[in-house]
């Protein structure tokens, strides 16, 4: 945003706001009037009129009606459109309607070996295709908190992409791929409002993901607070929204899943529901939940598009487990599921 010194603001104001360290009028929109006041010393009417002549600053988009934005116009400017991101299998996004949300923060649930980090490989590979392919044409930015990245499943996916589709694929598909990892609560804040933020400005990264959030919340706690653990939350969703508001890009947050068991008169059942509770699920727009079913499938082996040598020369079939997509909720999807299997080049319908 403007520097203070392009406005007409009185030499006084000025020399205070630089005495307190306040560059931009970016930085006074985000104190309150008493925070300036006890930072700069100047008086209250003089505080007023900085704060009136900062809000001033900031561009406004002009007026769009609903009729426009509920039919997508092409006419809408770019601020205006919610881009989607592909998944990587046309079923996949159809059942999604062309993908995950922009603009949007999009929780991916569910058990151990589901397929979550698989999806978030796939997507971080999608988001570098040209947008008529249903990418972003950028790189992506994921946040390890529980095990190290894992580079040579995402270079096995990789190379089977090669093959697929060799014309948009180039070599520098990993490059675009920042990894970051942290441990606790605080290195995760951290992360988020500076690195990431970082990131996002320089235009280098379209998508966020943070795999898992719960990690961090969940690790080392024996007496949890719960009142701070839901500020903290509550704290971390507001910033992950407002920069996906901002930047207009899509933000996806992998979740662990919690047993609930539930009983009744004559029997007890279990029920499988996203951790974290309330505070961190009205935090989401979009909330899918992977799982595994007893379902498994005999797949011919695709020898031309593998990427293991040794496998081509033994393997004519292999046997694949199937697994189960549900939306939980989404603004523009009704509660459904579909099904879906993992192979060396990721997720792929089924059915």
């Amino acid at each position: 945003m403007a520097n203070v010194n392009e406005f007409e603001f009185h030499p006084r104001i000025i020399a205070a706001l630089k005495k307190a360290h306040i560059y931009d009028l970016s930085h006074v929109l985000s104190l309150s009037a008493s925070d300036l006041v006890r930072l700069t010393r100047l008086s209250t009417s003089d505080v007023l009129v900085l704060q009136k002549t900062a809000a001033n600053a900031v561009p406004r988009l002009p007026m769009v009606t609903a009729f426009d934005l509920w039919k997508n116009s092409k006419a809408l400017l770019p601020e205006f459109e919610r881009k989607r991101l592909s998944v990587g299998c046309h079923l996949l996004d159809q059942f999604l309607k062309g993908g995950v949300l922009s603009q949007a923060l999009t929780e991916i649930s569910g058990e151990s070996a589901s397929g979550k980090t698989q999806l978030c490989l796939q997507l971080c590979l999608t988001v570098q295709m040209p947008v008529e392919m249903g990418g972003l044409d950028s790189g992506a930015i994921y946040v390890c908190t529980e095990d190290a990245f894992p580079s040579r499943r995402l270079k096995q996916m990789i190379d089977v992409l090669h093959k697929t589709r060799p014309s948009v694929v180039n070599s520098v598909l990993m490059d675009n791929v920042y990894i970051e990892h942290s441990a606790d609560v605080d290195d995760l804040w951290k992360c988020i409002s500076q690195k990431i933020q970082f990131l996002l400005r320089s235009g280098k990264v379209k998508l966020v993901i943070i795999d898992s959030l719960a990690a961090v919340f969940r690790c080392n706690q024996v007496e949890v607070d719960l009142v701070k653990r839901a500020r903290q939350l509550s704290s971390v969703g507001t910033l992950l929204s407002r920069l996906s508001s901002d930047f207009r890009i899509p933000i996806v947050v992998v979740n662990q899943v919690s047993d609930i068991v539930e009983s009744n008169s004559f029997s007890l059942t279990e029920k499988r529901t996203p951790s974290l509770g309330i505070a961190w699920g009205n935090q989401v727009t979009m909330r899918l939940m992977l799982s595994r079913t007893s379902e498994c499938i005999t797949q011919e082996y695709d020898r031309e598009n593998s990427s293991d040598p040794v496998a081509e020369e033994t393997k004519t079939f292999y046997s694949a487990n199937v697994r189960c997509l549900r939306v939980i909720f989404a603004p523009h999807l009704p509660n459904t599921a579909c099904r879906f299997i993992i192979t060396q080049g990721g997720l792929q319908g089924y059915g």
